[in-house]
């Protein structure tokens, strides 16, 4: 198969994984109020909170991976980043800005996979940061599966607030 081919089918199967993750995610969110975003019920953590925390992986990959510029806005990533407090007030947290942020980054993501070539992903960044995020591939693979993962938390949030279920 020709270097051409193989980077063409290399982007349709990344776009495929990833428009998956985030259909899924956006089945989820068809129904929620601004004021059910902000809610916490048992030990969930609030609509908004997952939401933020899916785009920091986003950004992060753009950014570790294809040298972009972050999108977050100010203080983003202390607040929603891995082991960040879920506990923490979210009440000034908006459903329409985190879904607003989340369009712009899978316009930028959908851009940056239709650009990879197959030697990319074996690229890693010099940037220290969490292993698994070092190699381009492979942090695309758990940017895929961290969506599917929260995809999967958010609908037991539904659950729990009494909303019908969307898959599983």
């Amino acid at each position: 198969m020709s270097s051409a081919r193989q980077a063409a089918a290399l982007n349709v199967q990344m776009k495929r994984n990833y428009d998956f993750s985030r259909r899924m995610l956006d089945g989820l969110l068809e129904d929620f109020t601004s004021e059910e975003a902000l809610e916490r019920v048992g030990d969930f953590k609030p609509l908004v909170w997952y939401l933020g925390h899916i785009a920091v992986a986003e950004n992060a990959w753009l950014q570790l991976h294809r040298g972009a510029e972050s999108v977050l806005p100010e203080g983003h990533m202390s607040r929603y980043s891995r082991g960040s407090d879920g506990d923490a007030d979210f009440g000034d947290a908006s459903l329409d800005e985190m879904t607003s942020l989340l369009g712009t980054l899978r316009e930028r993501m959908k851009g940056a996979i239709a650009e990879i070539e197959p030697e990319d992903l074996e690229r890693e960044t010099p940037v220290d940061v969490f292993p698994p995020l070092k190699q381009c591939g492979n942090a695309f693979a758990l940017v895929c599966g961290h969506n599917a993962y929260h995809a999967g938390q958010i609908q037991l949030l539904r659950r729990a607030m009494g909303k019908p279920a969307t898959f599983g």
